[in-house]
């Protein structure tokens, strides 16, 4: 029976989980040293863990001696890191002799580092996708093993990209897991020159206010890129309220004399919005009243 460890945040790992338990792997669950075991918007794992009684550790740093110490004894023929929140380090990368693999939920090698879907929206990237590569002492910029591509479609946001991101991680799991195990896999190097990287403080999530002057495609790619619920959404103002948008239902390019920000036309929550070079359908949180076409949604 192979040891196999795994380090997880959230909803993402639990499918992982269970199929190599299912499939008689012996693995040993590393919890986010932040799980204070409360369920929130996700799972908390080390709940999860003594529910089902999964082996796990919660250390409180990974590069404490006791923990390191242990995963060593644990002798794992490899690891995974499936949304893990730390930065894995040498000292544990060294452990497996560099067998340590992990699910990026963007395609690489775009958008490595943090808020990947958000920045494929931003940068009006076409596909969004998972990627399984190497870990390295870098981040997020491994050789990579395989990935999982989708289109982005104008329904997308970034809530429902991290929710499809979760679920190929299981199918990249089952493709790949009997190579890696065996080393049989083919990793190829990123190209660097497609590469760009984002840190936690690219973005600021306190200012999210839409601005109807760009062009309709960018600013649709803006909405969609902050529906994050339950964290944030994307927001206008329309006289003194502040209206939170929950979803672009259409784009459609065509040139107006109308200013950007006019109101089109309101049918219940769904609103059409004239921007710089065409307009937007779009659904709010909560029907406005007195809403009427004319009428101008503003920064």
């Amino acid at each position: 029976m192979l040891n196999i460890i795994l380090f997880c945040n959230g909803k993402a790992g639990i499918p992982a989980i269970n199929y190599l338990i299912n499939n008689a792997y012996n693995i040993c669950v590393i919890v986010d040293p932040a799980d204070m075991g409360k369920n929130t918007w996700q799972p908390s794992l080390k709940t999860y863990c003594q529910k089902n009684k999964i082996p796990f550790m919660n250390p409180p740093y990974y590069s404490s001696k006791i923990f390191l110490d242990d995963l060593y004894k644990f002798k794992p023929a490899a690891m995974f890191s499936i949304q893990c929140k730390k930065i894995i380090k040498k000292e544990i990368i060294d452990i497996v002799d560099g067998e340590i693999f992990n699910f990026h939920f963007s395609d690489l090698p775009k958008n490595r580092g943090c808020f990947p879907g958000v920045w494929h929206l931003l940068n009006e990237d076409k596909y969004v996708g998972v990627t399984l590569h190497k870990l390295t002492e870098g981040i997020d910029d491994g050789p990579i093993i395989d990935k999982i591509t989708k289109k982005i479609a104008v329904s997308d946001t970034c809530r429902s990209i991290y929710d499809w991101s979760c679920n190929q991680v299981l199918p990249l799991l089952k493709k790949n897991l009997r190579h890696i195990l065996t080393k049989e896999y083919v990793a190829v190097q990123q190209n660097k020159s497609l590469a760009n990287y984002y840190s936690r403080n690219s973005i600021n999530f306190t200012k999210l206010f839409v601005d109807w002057n760009h062009e309709v495609n960018r600013v649709s790619r803006y909405i969609q890129a902050f529906i994050f619920p339950p964290f944030q959404f994307p927001k206008t103002r329309y006289g003194a309220a502040e209206v939170n948008i929950t979803g672009v239902v259409k784009v459609t390019r065509r040139r107006r004399k109308t200013l950007p920000g006019t109101i089109l036309s309101a049918k219940n929550k769904n609103i059409e919005v004239q921007a710089k070079d065409g307009s937007i359908i779009l659904s709010v949180a909560d029907e406005l009243k007195n809403i009427k076409p004319g009428g101008q949604f503003y920064l």
